[in-house]
């Protein structure tokens, strides 16, 4: 029975271990570009009314 399970988790060790690569490979490492810009605030309403 523990065979069975140590072979389980050694086969989930290296599909997880290929993932980390191969989206390492993918991805950038670490860097994060720069968000979306800020939204200017809304225009305020012009008050003076005649």
């Amino acid at each position: 029975m523990w065979d069975v399970v140590k072979a389980a988790g050694r086969v989930v060790v290296t599909v997880l271990q290929v993932l980390a690569r191969a989206l390492d490979g993918l991805g950038s490492h670490g860097a994060v570009g720069p968000g979306a810009a800020p939204t200017p605030p809304p225009a305020k309403r012009d008050e003076y009314r005649p």
